[in-house]
């Protein structure tokens, strides 16, 4: 569990090289960007399917749309009249979960991240406007 840190008087080193030196942490933040893309690539193929194939270019329209909420609006406009009504609630449930998912996920991957000399086997996430 992320813990604050106690700076006291210990130099901390804010970069985009950190994660390189620290590759051993810094590869758990790419397996969490690329677990991410697989499920963005599943949604869309699930978007894709939902529309039986009829449009060609579902695919890539959903995948094209960057607000989870807009994907989630797509989506549930083609399911309305092609999923039974239990399914669509899973579905909507599921959405509500990949949403809470994100703010976490976001946090990662857009996170400002630095190393401290004197804690070799850790990188800090920081807040932005440090």
């Amino acid at each position: 569990m992320p813990q604050p840190f106690k700076r006291k008087n210990r130099k901390v080193r804010m970069s985009p090289a950190v994660v390189v030196e620290r590759a051993n942490l810094g590869i758990s933040i790419a397996n969490i960007a690329s677990h991410w893309t697989k499920l963005e690539s599943t949604l869309s193929l699930m978007y894709t399917y939902l529309l039986f194939g009829q449009e060609e270019s579902a695919f890539r329209f959903y995948h094209e749309l960057i607000d989870l909420s807009l994907r989630k609006k797509a989506f549930m406009s083609g399911a309305t009249d092609n999923l039974p009504k239990e399914l669509i609630e899973k579905v909507d449930k599921f959405y509500s979960e990949v949403r809470r998912l994100a703010t976490a996920r976001n946090a990662v991957i857009h996170g400002t991240w630095a190393i401290v000399e004197s804690k070799p086997n850790s990188l800090l996430l920081c807040d932005p406007k440090d």
